[in-house]
């Protein structure tokens, strides 16, 4: 892209490593749903993934206090915020508003309601019952980690740092929402619905750390 103040081939390497990054995990996803038959295997396999992301997420916490890893943090920061750029701006900050509490509530509530209106019970409890958890368990884990959030904006959210809220949520609701509607559509529209859904929890994550 040329001309002044035009983006740099850094920020192009960024945004397109983003993308290719969940591009991929999408495919590892789909390929081994589909590679899996048997729905007693997938639950196994979901349960095992589940408990090893859980460990891996509290080995992170508490390595996220030693001098090593917050150098790596900061420099991590640092390094995001030399990427900012007035056309990548309004850009992220719409994605990270995705993940704020008031639209998240609209969004959870006009699921729920789409839910019972189609008569969708178990559906909608599935629904209900899976963001409040999540967003109580998130709450907790803020406060037990109790880890500050790094000085380089002017007024930082009173909330502490790990986990990010707004990735736990968007990974929650959309992974959730694409969970109610690969069932219902042809198996070819799999990989756009998997692709799409990685992307935009993706680049909501990167724009915690770009902010």
């Amino acid at each position: 892209i040329e001309g002044q103040n035009a983006l740099g081939t850094e920020h192009l390497v960024f945004l397109l490593g983003l993308i290719v990054l969940a591009w991929t995990g999408a495919q590892f996803t789909r390929h081994t749903h589909q590679s899996i038959h048997s729905r007693e295997n997938k639950l196994n396999l979901a349960l095992t993934l589940a408990g090893t992301l859980a460990l891996l997420f509290l080995v992170l916490g508490l390595a996220l206090n030693t001098a090593l890893i917050q150098q790596i943090n900061l420099s991590t920061a640092h390094w995001m915020v030399s990427l900012r750029h007035n056309w990548l701006d309004p850009f992220f900050v719409g994605l990270t508003a995705l993940g704020y509490y008031k639209p998240m509530l609209i969004w959870a509530a006009a699921v729920a309601v789409a839910l019972l209106l189609q008569r969708n019970y178990y559906a909608t409890l599935l629904w209900l019952g899976t963001t409040l958890a999540a967003q109580g368990l998130m709450e907790l884990a803020k406060w037990a980690f109790g880890l500050p959030r790094p000085e380089l904006v002017v007024a930082p959210p009173a909330s502490f740092a790990y986990p990010s809220g707004h990735t736990a949520m968007i990974l929650v609701f959309v992974g959730l929402l694409a969970s109610f509607l690969l069932p219902g559509v042809n198996a070819r529209r799999h990989q756009l619905i998997l692709s799409c859904s990685a992307v935009l929890i993706m680049l909501v994550a990167a724009a915690r750390l770009y902010l």
